[in-house]
């Protein structure tokens, strides 16, 4: 079958449209080697795989950020996630569940305040153990499963993939199942002493704090429902940073020139 020639060039006009820059920048790109065309009877041409294989080379510079194991570094998710408008959309769920929130890396580090938090919760986040052991618990639940934090209360996550690649966690905790025997694990309001003692707080305080968001277990399907769903979005939002990243680095490449 022969080869359809003129699908597979494009005309000066049509560069214009699919880089969004002018004649002129394209004459520029032209003689400094950036890009590869010909002349057809007078008319610049320019084989569209040549285009494209430059278009993608420019995306995946970018998207190095995600492949290259961004979600361990926070300055780096912070580039693909908006973290100031992930966190009021974080926010808003957990006020809206009377539950709480937050946002991590791959190793369960927060990228976020806790939204809505408990005093409970508040008061262990407080230290520098009960953080490290809310980052494991965190950590943990990347899979969209619940599971109880080591204060006793639950908590259920969900993996935000930007790409194909995890780059962080969305977490909905610090629930406090009231009812039937699917009632949280409740050796926090036996062991509260010991608990104090680990995590070097004042017993009377955590005593005073002690309980999370109580919760129904009828409520629970639809708390892991939501937390897919919401970091389902924050995936979709990471992606759509992404790629407006590297339309803006294409259009800074395209239009340098040295003077």
């Amino acid at each position: 079958m022969a080869m359809n020639i003129t699908n597979d060039l494009l005309t000066t006009r049509q560069l214009e449209e699919i880089l969004k820059v002018d004649r002129i920048t394209i004459y520029r790109m032209l003689g400094d080697g950036r890009l590869k065309g010909f002349k057809v009877g007078g008319q610049w041409r320019f084989p569209r795989s040549e285009v494209e294989s430059w278009l993608q080379g420019r995306y995946f510079g970018l998207d190095s950020l995600v492949r290259n194991g961004a979600g361990k570094d926070e300055e780096q998710v912070s580039r693909i996630l908006p973290i100031t408008c992930i966190h009021a959309v974080q926010s808003i769920f957990a006020d809206a569940m009377g539950i709480g929130a937050v946002t991590t890396d791959i190793e369960g580090h927060a990228l976020t305040e806790v939204s809505h938090g408990c005093d409970f919760c508040r008061a262990i986040l407080s230290s520098k153990e009960g953080k490290r052991r809310c980052s494991a618990f965190w950590k943990d639940l990347d899979k969209g499963e619940t599971n109880t934090c080591h204060a006793g209360l639950l908590g259920a996550g969900e993996r935000i993939m930007i790409n194909g690649k995890w780059v962080g966690i969305f977490v909905g905790c610090q629930l406090d199942l009231q009812d039937g025997e699917k009632q949280s694990d409740i050796r926090w309001r036996k062991n509260l002493s010991q608990l104090a003692s680990e995590l070097d707080l004042p017993e009377k305080s955590l005593q005073a704090a002690a309980g999370g968001h109580a919760l129904r277990s009828d409520q629970l399907p639809r708390v892991k429902r939501l937390v897919k769903q919401v970091a389902e979005t924050f995936s979709k939002i990471g992606e759509e940073r992404l790629a407006l990243l590297d339309r803006l680095e294409r259009i800074a490449e395209i239009t340098h020139f040295e003077p």
